[in-house]
């Protein structure tokens, strides 16, 4: 049995798929943070994609995005002063 605010089955699929529409995009993604049980199910879809060949087009929760753009900037800044340095 589901928690009654866990998306259904054919939702997660279309998530892992990729074709979910924005409307629906931030919920399930922000959903996931907190769980445990759709983010396995996503994560079990995804393996599943991924071992017949098909890249799984999942999209971050909202909540990691200043963290990974916080990460990517880090590592922009780092790759220029190096490349600065040994310039």
């Amino acid at each position: 049995m589901t928690d009654s605010r866990c998306p259904d089955e054919e939702i997660l699929t279309t998530y892992v798929n990729g074709h979910i529409d924005d409307d629906e995009l931030a919920g399930i993604a922000n959903h996931l943070i907190d769980c445990e049980r759709c983010y396995a199910t996503v994560a079990t879809k995804a393996r599943l994609l991924a071992s017949r060949g098909q890249p799984a087009t999942i999209a971050p929760p909202f909540a990691l995005l200043p963290a990974l753009l916080t990460g990517a900037v880090i590592a922009l800044v780092l790759t220029v002063s190096l490349r600065l340095l040994l310039w």
